[in-house]
């Protein structure tokens, strides 16, 4: 019987895992520099009448955690939308329909 070639398998590749990291209040509080008071104010039930986004957490039994992942996706949406904000702002273009709203308005 002929001798087959051996196939050789490619070595695996190491994958180096991503730690999951879940924050504390006060370890999101540190991080991002802020008090701790502020971090419970933004994750209250009350908060997404505010704040259309709330930060975002999850309660393991009664405590309080965040993955920080999940604050650092958070921030960024906050950037974006202030960025965007302060652009239609500055933009007399896209506030003229505003404008002319305001403008028929008399006193």
């Amino acid at each position: 019987m002929p001798n087959k070639p051996e196939q050789s398998t490619p070595a695996p590749i190491a994958v180096t895992p991503v730690p999951l990291e879940i924050l504390t209040p006060q370890q999101v509080a540190e991080r991002l520099q802020l008090p701790e008071s502020w971090v419970y104010e933004q994750t209250r039930n009350r908060a997404s009448v505010r704040v259309a986004d709330p930060l975002p957490h999850m309660k393991v039994g009664r405590y309080l955690r965040f993955k920080w992942s999940d604050v650092l996706a958070w921030l960024e949406r906050q950037n974006r939308n202030q960025l965007r904000r302060a652009t239609m702002s500055a933009n007399p273009i896209r506030n003229y329909g505003l404008l002319r709203r305001f403008a028929s308005c008399t006193l």
